[in-house]
């Protein structure tokens, strides 16, 4: 009995603990200002690069190059997407690679996934407009909620998020000329949001089979797992303690404004997209910030 019921106490409390839902604070090593003017909106990371995509550039992929005192975004390729019906904005909202190194950017605007090949000399739309998928969910209902983030498997199986109102994941296969589309809706949260804010999904980042989202909104990253019949949050990270602080902090606080995530095994990065607004300490500065925190 004595056995029994200690084992029982175990599992109140870590069950408790888990329920609880406190996150962990990530530790800060270093925060940098992003010299270009241009609005950072996805980040990924191959063999120790980092690759840039802006929302208001649907030519340039950028490579981060980190410096003592600041992160500089240069131009990595150039590319030329084809041409769309009625469409004359693409707003790449995220950025992944496969393993032979072509990138992959989702566009909002048009709910596609675009292959650009690694020297930027080949480009097409790998995906149908997934739209009318997502709405069958419950997605995609509100503007400028669309697809925000990407995480490429493989040339031909990816994971998207949408935004918000409602925010979800889509899985995307091609196998042959047969299409594989799933969706989950990921409205839920799994603990008490910090901010009066919809919940919402900025960016994917996956490594291995370990899948992570970034969420503007609560201010910190997420590993997420398939539990059933939805994707849900398994732990949760948070970096609200860093943007916050009057040393980082942005002047218009409404929204998170946290967009692009990666991490390797010791470091995770997060870019921040401030649309201009001017830091708290500073009304001159209006650049982007670039954040390296120690990986849990």
């Amino acid at each position: 009995m004595r056995i029994t019921a200690l084992f029982s106490l175990l599992l109140v409390v870590v069950f408790g603990a888990f329920f609880d839902n406190r996150p962990v604070e990530l530790e800060l090593i270093k925060a940098l200002p992003v010299e270009e003017r241009t609005e950072p909106s996805g980040l990924t990371i191959r063999d120790g690069r980092l690759f840039v995509v802006s929302d208001n550039d649907d030519q340039t992929i950028y490579e981060l190059h980190i410096r003592e005192s600041a992160a500089v975004l240069e131009p990595h390729v150039r590319f030329n997407a084809p041409s769309l019906e009625g469409v004359r904005k693409l707003d790449f909202e995220g950025i992944s690679q496969d393993k032979e190194g072509d990138f992959y950017l989702v566009s909002e605007s048009t709910s596609r996934v675009l292959r650009v090949s690694k020297d930027g000399q080949k480009t097409e739309w790998v995906t149908p407009d997934l739209r009318e998928e997502g709405r069958k969910k419950g997605l995609f209902q509100v503007n400028n909620g669309g697809l925000e983030g990407i995480a490429c498997v493989s040339s031909r199986h990816f994971y998207l998020c949408a935004e918000r109102q409602e925010r979800g994941i889509i899985e995307f296969k091609t196998r042959g000329h047969q299409i594989s589309t799933e969706v989950w809706n990921c409205e839920k949260r799994d603990w008490d949001p910090p901010y009066d804010r919809p919940a919402d999904f900025s960016d994917l980042f996956l490594d291995g089979n370990r899948l992570y989202a970034l969420m503007r909104a609560d201010e910190g990253i997420a590993e997420m797992g398939l539990d059933t019949d939805s994707f849900r949050a398994k732990r949760f990270w948070s970096f609200g303690r860093t943007v916050h602080d009057p040393a980082y902090s942005y002047r218009d606080a409404t929204y998170g404004k946290a967009e692009g995530l990666c991490m390797d095994q010791k470091r995770i990065y997060v870019i921040l997209d401030n649309n201009l607004d001017s830091r708290t300490n500073n009304a001159e500065d209006t650049r982007p910030l670039f954040f390296i925190f120690r990986r849990p």
